[in-house]
């Protein structure tokens, strides 16, 4: 049985110890097609080495990654790369290549591990601990000699950085396979195992990965990108967003569009591109105090379906004012489902729709205009009618 075969079948299927049979269980927080593509990746694409010298082909389940793990070249210490078959100072290129391939096919087991953890394997939840514990990473990716990697790798921090990562790529993923209360269990995860303040500080220390350079109001929903003071509190004396009040803000006042902002703070390089200094740390910590909220509906509009960063950065209402400019129909919601247009992730998908929708729309008018036309030059008809005919009777021609 293949690995990812065979990760599918240990989680959904009956067990002899009396796991009740998938049809009976509830909906898994994960569901089985992430799974199986995720175990599929590992197992498969990353044993196509030829080209496996960048993330850029062989990166991990769709999500960020820290900058030194972008490239073998960056996950080195390039000066000792050597191009040849044997040097005593240095690690041949094609070993680099290799020392990259398996610690990034470890990095993405991490996140199957993850998955599955989430979704209730005690086995998968000890497992994902061990591989952020010291060296567990690299020895199993067959890295015992730290001597030619980055700097940046040896440093204090780096495995938690590669744990925020994931979590947050978790937490803000697009992909519906992910239910909402998975996205919950997995910062409780992270929280059961791990020290969230050191997190916090790792993910700051390594977030050149996770950031990029960037205008803020094109990551903001739509809603603020005119106005980004309704969507943060902001010190303007000390030119600084204060985490904790917008993240509370945005929570009260705007939670459908929440996530998207939170994100984008995340994602913006404070150093090149914002006027406002923004406390990454601090910011990841309000990213994990979002499982503590308890209204479930509350949570349902932060990260559902509904949510702005999973529409194109449209809010609810922005989605219906959107259909109708693209229909010109004011009452579109005649005429389609908001709701589950919200649900469709991508984007040219919905515009195809509401281009359908919009033909439909037309011809539907078209054929009313039609028939009263119609029913008008029928009654000019009669009435031309009944006056020849009194005319006749009259003796008029």
């Amino acid at each position: 049985m293949s690995f990812h075969r065979a990760a599918s079948h240990r989680l959904f299927s009956t067990t002899q110890n009396g796991t009740l049979p998938n049809k009976e269980k509830p909906p898994a927080l994960i569901d089985e097609q992430c799974l199986i593509s995720l175990s599929h990746l590992v197992e498969e694409k990353y044993r196509e080495r030829t080209s496996a010298t960048s993330s850029t082909t062989y990166g991990n389940f769709h999500v960020k990654i820290p900058f030194p793990l972008t490239s073998y070249l960056f996950f080195h210490d390039e000066e000792k790369i050597y191009e040849g078959i044997w040097s005593h100072w240095g690690i041949s290129s094609m070993g680099a290549i290799n020392a990259y391939i398996e610690f990034m096919q470890q990095y993405n087991l991490a996140l199957l591990k993850f998955f599955e953890a989430i979704n209730g394997s005690e086995a998968a939840e000890a497992e994902f601990k061990d591989f952020f514990q010291g060296n567990v990473m690299f020895n199993r990716a067959g890295i015992i000699n730290k001597e030619y990697l980055n700097d940046s790798i040896k440093r204090p921090g780096f495995m938690l950085a590669l744990l925020s990562y994931l979590l947050l790529d978790v937490v803000f993923s697009q992909n519906e396979g992910i239910s909402v209360a998975g996205k919950i269990a997995a910062i409780n995860l992270v929280k059961k195992h791990f020290n969230i303040t050191a997190c916090a500080k790792a993910f700051q220390d390594f977030r050149n990965g996770y950031e990029y350079e960037c205008q803020l109001p094109g990551l903001l929903p739509k809603k603020f990108m005119d106005n980004i003071a309704a969507a943060f509190k902001i010190d303007e004396a000390n030119k600084e967003i204060l985490i904790k009040e917008s993240v509370d803000l945005l929570i009260v006042k705007h939670p459908h569009e929440a996530a998207q902002a939170i994100l984008s703070l995340l994602i913006m390089d404070d150093n090149w591109t914002c006027a406002y200094q923004i406390n990454k740390a601090l910011l990841f910590e309000q990213v994990i105090n979002l499982a503590n909220i308890t209204n479930e509906q509350l949570k349902i509009n932060i990260f559902g379906a509904e949510a702005s960063y999973r529409n194109g950065g449209n809010s609810p209402l922005d989605l219906k004012q959107w259909a109708i400019e693209i229909t010109n129909i004011p009452n579109i919601e005649d005429y389609v489902d908001l709701k589950k247009l919200a649900m469709l992730s991508d984007q040219p998908a919905r515009e195809l729709l509401l281009e359908y929708v919009s033909r439909n729309y037309m011809l539907e008018t078209q054929l009313v205009e039609f028939r009263a036309n119609a029913k008008s030059k029928e009654d000019e008809i009669q009435l031309n009618g009944h006056a020849n005919g009194y005319a006749n009777g009259m003796g008029c021609r």
